[in-house]
C-alpha cells in the first residue's frame, strides 16, 4: 500500500545523447510528475491530470511574478518618498542651525559695536 509520501518510479532517467539544458528540462518534469503523484496520493480529490497542475503552477507563477514586480515598483516609490523626507528635514534642521550660528554672530558684533561707540 503506498502512502502519499511513496513515489512509483517514473521515466528511466535521462539518455546521454541528450545537452545538458534538455537534461535539466527531462530532470525537472519528472520531478513535477512525481510531486504531482505525492500530491494526488495525499489528497484524492485532487484530479489526476498532471498537465492540469503544470497549467496551474504556470498560472500561479506568472501571477507571483506579476505581484512581485508591482511590489518591487511599491517599494522603489515608498523608499524614494522616504529619502525625500528625510532630506527636507535635515534641511529644515541646517537652515534652523544656520540661524542660531547667525542670530549668535550677529549678537556678538552688535555688542562689539555698541562697545567701541560707547568708549
Amino acid at each position: 500500500m503506498l502512502t502519499r509520501f511513496d513515489v512509483p518510479a517514473v521515466g528511466t532517467g535521462v539518455k546521454a545523447d541528450r545537452s545538458n539544458a534538455e537534461a535539466r528540462g527531462h530532470h525537472a518534469l519528472r520531478g513535477a510528475v512525481q510531486g504531482h503523484q505525492q500530491l494526488h496520493l495525499g489528497f484524492p480529490r485532487i484530479p489526476d491530470v498532471a498537465w492540469a497542475s503544470g497549467m496551474v503552477a504556470a498560472c500561479l507563477s506568472a501571477v507571483g511574478g506579476a505581484v512581485a514586480l508591482r511590489y518591487w515598483v511599491l517599494a522603489r516609490e515608498t523608499a524614494r518618498a522616504v529619502r525625500v523626507r528625510l532630506t527636507r528635514k535635515r534641511a529644515a534642521l541646517s537652515v534652523a542651525r544656520l540661524k542660531r550660528e547667525r542670530a549668535k554672530i550677529f549678537d556678538a558684533l552688535a555688542a562689539l559695536t555698541d562697545t567701541e561707540l560707547t568708549v
